[in-house]
C-alpha cells in the first residue's frame, strides 16, 4: 500500500501531496518527480507491481504511455525528488504540511 503526504516548499510555496520518493502499492510503482514543464511535484508511473500469486493482464496501451511521464502534462522532462533534498524549483527547505497522509493503491 502507497502513502501520500503533504510537502510544502517553505521558500517559494511549492506544495504538492505526494509519496516523497520511491512508492509502491498493490498495482503499479511510483517515483516522486519534478515536472520542469507544470513546475510541480508529482508521483510518477515507474512500472507495475508484480505479484506472482495474483496474475495482472498485461499494461494497456494508455497505461505503457503513462510509464515515465508527468501525469498533469505527459511530459517526460522530469527530475526524481525524495523527502529531506532541497526544493526542485527554488533549492529551499521543503517541509511536511498539515494534511494527514493518506494510504493509496
Amino acid at each position: 500500500m502507497g502513502m501520500t503526504h503533504e510537502f510544502v516548499c517553505q521558500d517559494c510555496g511549492l506544495a504538492a501531496a505526494v509519496s516523497g520518493g520511491s512508492d509502491r502499492g498493490f498495482f503499479v510503482q511510483t517515483q516522486t518527480m519534478f515536472c520542469q514543464r507544470c513546475r510541480a511535484l508529482c508521483d510518477v508511473l515507474v512500472d507495475r507491481t508484480y505479484d506472482f500469486t495474483h496474475p495482472r493482464p498485461p499494461l494497456t496501451p494508455e497505461e505503457e504511455r503513462r510509464i515515465g511521464r508527468c501525469p498533469e502534462c505527459m511530459s517526460d522532462d522530469l527530475i526524481a525528488w525524495k523527502n529531506g533534498e532541497p526544493c526542485p524549483a527554488c533549492g529551499g527547505q521543503i517541509s511536511a504540511g498539515n494534511v494527514p497522509p493518506v494510504l493509496w493503491d
